[in-house]
């Protein structure tokens, strides 16, 4: 079901992100690591794409990435313009999954397989 999976993926994915080890915002390494999502975890293609995935520590997720969207919207775009411009194409992309694809996304989690991490280029191409 959805629900397992999410919650397998989810687990494996935060895991991944948090091993970068520092806060993205502050370079914190000491406080505890979060894993943020730049456009929304409800949007079930970019749930688990790492070029939505922040690592931040409690503190910048929570008091300054949730509570000034804007400010944090506008650091996100000057600091990785690249990254801004991909989601905001790829946020709308719907891909429907099937169960096969979610033991894919889990495996290329757990092997750190960046590429197969993000919304295929093709697909993208297609929305352009």
């Amino acid at each position: 079901s959805f629900k397992y999976w999410k919650n397998k993926l989810d687990e494996a994915m935060g895991a991944l992100v948090r091993s970068k080890g520092f806060c993205e915002k502050c370079g914190n390494k000491y406080e505890r690591l979060e894993w943020s999502h730049v456009i929304g975890r409800a949007n079930k293609t970019l749930r688990w794409d790492v070029l939505n995935a922040l690592c931040l520590c409690s503190r910048d997720h929570r008091w300054w990435w949730h509570e000034e969207p804007l400010e944090a919207s506008k650091w996100f775009q000057e600091k990785f313009p690249e990254r801004y411009d991909y989601l905001m194409v790829a946020k709308n992309v719907l891909v429907e999954r099937t169960e096969e694809d979610y033991k894919d996304l889990l495996e290329a989690i757990k092997n750190k397989d960046f590429d197969k991490l993000i919304v295929p280029k093709d697909v993208l191409d297609n929305l352009l």
